[in-house]
């Protein structure tokens, strides 16, 4: 009776390497797209490829968006002077569209009805307020009062506290659960108090230029949005279609590389 030799450690070694090379590219052959960008490392996803992934955006202050003044000596000729045109795209940020909302049939005006992006609703609220505080960093005044110029946007209290409203459930819905860590500052009286301002801290955040760049491309091409669905985004309804697009301003690519 012979004994077969055993096979040598270098074999196994490589009989087993193999096994699991095409196990993984079993694994990721089979996975659905959707679900790739949770196995893969970071390293190997492309923001362009899938406009639902993540990137890591860590809060620090924008002087931009700080400034309480538009007066010449603090701000230079090629910097946007107010939130408008810091924030929202020439569009308006809505989405451009011949689709009644009711009967999702092709209207019979002829200018498209404009309809909204959850995001761009809650900037336009954000400026709304902010005009009220700061009044010289928006293109319209704001004026409450029926004494209020030509020149001025008329909101009621009404308007105000829709504003809020909507401001508030978006922050609920986005959930951001970042967690920030507490720092040391000074304050008015000049005692050191722990405090949290959230600068440095990393959150996680969709591509946002998604939805500016639809915005924008509904201007020359009006969407149709005759198969839309209650709750369904701009990422997933047409986000496969949106064209990439220049002027993007930088607040909306921080973080990305």
């Amino acid at each position: 009776m012979s004994n077969k030799p055993l096979l040598s450690i270098p074999v196994l070694l490589t009989l087993t390497l193999t096994t699991l090379s095409l196990f993984t590219f079993t694994v990721l052959l089979l996975t659905p797209y959707h679900i790739l960008p949770r196995i893969l490392l970071p390293v190997c996803q492309n923001l362009d490829a899938n406009p639902e992934r993540t990137h890591g955006r860590p809060f620090y202050e924008r002087p931009e968006l700080e400034r309480t003044s538009t007066n010449t000596s603090a701000v230079s000729a090629d910097e946007p002077r107010t939130w408008e045109s810091l924030l929202l795209p020439p569009s308006g940020g809505g989405i451009r569209s011949y689709t009644d909302p009711d009967t999702k049939k092709d209207t019979d005006d002829e200018e498209p009805l404009t309809w909204g992006i959850s995001m761009m609703h809650q900037l336009h609220c954000l400026i709304v307020l902010r005009g009220i505080v700061f009044p010289e960093t928006t293109e319209n005044k704001i004026n409450s009062t029926s004494q209020a110029h030509s020149d001025d946007v008329k909101f009621d209290s009404t308007h105000w506290a829709h504003c809020f409203d909507y401001i508030a459930q978006g922050i609920l819905c986005a959930a951001d659960d970042t967690i920030e860590r507490p720092r040391d500052a000074v304050n008015g009286h000049g005692k050191t108090v722990s405090q949290v301002d959230g600068e440095g801290s990393v959150h996680q955040c969709r591509d946002a230029r998604v939805l500016w760049e639809a915005s924008m491309g509904s201007m020359d091409e009006p969407v149709d949005l005759a198969d839309w669905r209650e709750g369904v985004g701009v990422r997933t309804f047409m986000g496969k279609t949106v064209e990439r697009m220049t002027g993007v301003p930088k607040v909306y690519t921080l973080g990305m590389k």
